[in-house]
């Protein structure tokens, strides 16, 4: 196989669009990112490594399936679809059973296939992962019909929404009525942006 000097290289990307050439580099610095050996404890961590092992396999990211696995500590492997036993399936089922936010094993499904736990649902530092209560959105003056576009999680008695969610929704509304305001040409009254809880 023949290798190009990066200058050729370099030469060649000048010819390519953005999409293409911002590609291609940030699959190299990757590479290089992770060509070293180290060891993944924090789950953040770990869920990036697990999906550049799905896009770019075993050998761009310099790991095994059974490696990773040890450091998932499972000790059984799982069936595949073809009822083989792999180290793959039995990382597949582990991440996609444990939290989405911080990794434990114990936790419910929201909207039936996304796992969060209690702690992170509740829990206001997590941008993606916090829910919030329909009373503590309408204390925040969210409008009733914004909600009920959105879909809910119904845990212990409460009706749960995604607070982005809620952000959007709340973001979008206001840009068509801005955007009606201006049609008619009338003076815009619209509703108030909720604040993040504190």
């Amino acid at each position: 196989m023949i290798l190009l000097p990066f200058d050729c290289i370099n030469i060649i990307f000048n010819f390519l669009p953005w999409s293409s050439r911002t590609k291609m580099v940030s699959r190299e610095l990757l590479y290089t990112g992770l060509r070293p050996q180290r060891r993944l404890r924090r789950w953040k961590s770990l869920m990036r490594i697990y999906s550049y092992m799905r896009v770019f396999g075993t050998g761009f990211s310099n790991r095994t399936w059974s490696g990773f696995c040890q450091q998932l500590e499972i000790r059984r492997r799982k069936r595949n679809r073809h009822g083989r036993l792999s180290w793959r399936a039995a990382a597949r089922h582990h991440m996609s059973t444990s939290c989405k936010a911080c990794g434990k094993r114990h936790c419910a499904l929201v909207y039936d296939r996304i796992p969060l736990c209690v702690w992170c649902r509740h829990n206001r530092r997590l941008k993606y992962a916090y829910m919030i209560r329909v009373c503590d959105a309408r204390a925040m003056g969210v409008p009733r019909h914004i909600l009920r576009r959105i879909p809910y999680h119904a845990s212990m008695g409460c009706r749960l929404r995604f607070w982005h969610h809620v952000l959007q929704a709340t973001q979008l509304y206001r840009r068509n009525v801005l955007e009606s305001a201006q049609c008619v040409d009338i003076g815009t009254s619209t509703e108030s942006m909720p604040r993040w809880p504190h």
